[in-house]
């Protein structure tokens, strides 16, 4: 099984007639193939115009470098016999922080010269032998430890298997390759007519993968609150909207920021929750928090117990999310739920869902993220976030956790600080949280128009550093 991380660079290595192209249109999603023969064909008079290969390497080159600044799966098909070349593309996969792959080609000559035959116009032969010549020069140019990966197809009957790179096994990054700040999109109001809300929220998610921003999240409303419109205004329901945005998109992680205890029973949102992950193919990220908003409780007939109870029911409802999520059906009983067996499948397809914890208060709501959460997130000026950094980091030694454990993430809301709205002012803003400890940015843009999410690219990737983002 050849396991290829998304996103990461593929580069494929093989003679003419070895069948790269034909294992990567059956293996490799079609628009994340950059082919140097259609190039030829496109800048020159066909594939085969060698005159043309010049123009063609060079669109190649800028092409890979802007899906990898991106962070897409990017693969490249072409010999791959030039190490030059090579040196080239590995850099630049190490440049934008993604992993780098090279799938090698063996072939017997007589297989590769029948294939060049078929072709509308034939390679000459004194090429193909000197390709079938440079591969295995090629193979033992080829380092491990300059890559990521390194595969051969054994005659192209390896099963392949692309897999989201936040569920494979991490690999510890040297220290001057840490990534730099992941930026997530967070949306929070939907203010178009209902008919056009699953168009709008598809092109919002697909602009904002294409940004590169890390992920999207939801929030979690029953009615829009004040600070964001009106209570009549449209408010979604963020998990099933979150699955909606799954089936859109590859790369995004996806989650709802964040849903209180008083909303749903706890073995409710475990199983939207693993749902979500599984629809979307391991990308799934929980958020909870202890809920502020009295008024929109009693306009519907729900509970609202005190602030202290209602901590005491978010942390023993994720307790029991947590054993829903694990293996077997163990038996739940805390200071709030008695379950006989925590029963739910399918599980989550990641080992453990990642879980953040919102809110700001020192004394109960950064302690109990330092006890249970794998994030906290934090809203605020940089003055106040060091502050709290400090809070909740010397809550972590209490508990006996290392503070690096857990990571720190942070909201601006955009839509409510016009003064933040230019994009170098924005970096600047952005740079100094990291600096303060943040490793993600949350940006709300209110209700986000597909335009306005696409221009945010330039501060998603200024900020992100050349290793790319941090992504939790």
């Amino acid at each position: 099984m050849i396991r290829l991380p998304d996103p990461s660079l593929v580069i494929l290595v093989g003679a003419a007639g070895s069948g790269k192209s034909t294992w990567a249109t059956r293996h490799i999603p079609a628009g994340s193939i950059v082919s140097s023969d259609s190039l030829r064909g496109l800048v020159g008079i066909d594939e085969s115009d060698q005159r043309a290969s010049g123009d063609a390497f060079a669109v190649l080159d800028e092409i890979v470098e802007r899906r990898l600044a991106r962070r897409l799966l990017t693969c490249i098909d072409s010999t791959g016999l030039d190490r030059a070349s090579r040196d080239r593309w590995i850099e630049m996969g190490r440049a934008a922080g993604v992993a780098v792959h090279v799938v090698t080609f063996p072939v017997d000559e007589k297989t590769a010269r029948a294939r060049v035959k078929r072709r509308s116009r034939s390679i000459p032969s004194r090429i193909v032998t000197r390709q079938l010549l440079d591969f295995d020069t090629a193979v033992t140019e080829l380092g491990v430890g300059d890559l990521d990966g390194l595969w051969d197809t054994e005659g192209g009957g390896r099963d392949v298997r692309i897999v989201p790179a936040h569920l494979l096994p991490p690999t510890e990054p040297a220290p001057e390759s840490q990534p730099g700040l992941g930026v997530d999109l967070l949306i929070g109001g939907f203010d178009r007519e209902a008919v056009d809300l699953g168009p709008w929220l598809r092109d919002v998610a697909e602009a904002a993968e294409a940004a590169g921003f890390c992920g999207l999240w939801i929030t979690d409303h029953l009615v829009q609150i004040p600070q964001a419109g009106r209570p009549w205004d449209h408010i979604l329901d963020p998990y099933l909207a979150l699955a909606h945005v799954a089936a859109t998109t590859r790369r995004l992680r996806l989650g709802v920021l964040v849903s209180p205890p008083t909303f749903r029973h706890p073995v409710v949102v475990g199983k939207a929750v693993a749902t979500l992950d599984v629809l979307s193919g391991g990308r799934a990220r929980c958020g909870l928090g202890v809920g502020w908003w009295a008024d929109e409780h009693q306009r519907l007939g729900l509970a609202f117990p005190p602030t202290a109870e209602r901590y005491r029911l978010l942390a023993d409802g994720l307790e029991l999310m947590r054993a829903l999520w694990a293996g077997g059906t163990p038996k739940v009983v805390n200071d709030t739920y008695q379950v006989p067996e925590a029963i739910s499948y399918p599980r989550p397809l990641q080992d453990q869902i990642p879980v953040v914890i919102g809110g700001d208060g020192e004394t109960a709501t950064l302690p109990l993220a330092a006890r249970v959460a794998d994030a906290v997130n934090l809203s605020g000026p940089v003055t106040d976030i060091e502050r709290r950094i400090d809070v909740v980091h010397r809550a972590c030694v209490d508990a006996g956790r290392d503070p690096a454990g857990l990571t720190i993430t942070h909201r601006t809301h955009l839509d409510r600080q016009a003064d933040l709205l230019a994009d170098d002012v924005l970096i600047d803003h952005l740079t100094a949280l990291a600096g303060a400890g943040v490793a993600s940015e949350v940006i709300s843009l209110g209700t986000p128009d597909p335009t306005q999410v696409a221009a945010m690219g330039t501060v998603v990737e200024a900020v992100a550093g050349p290793h790319g983002p941090t992504q939790w």
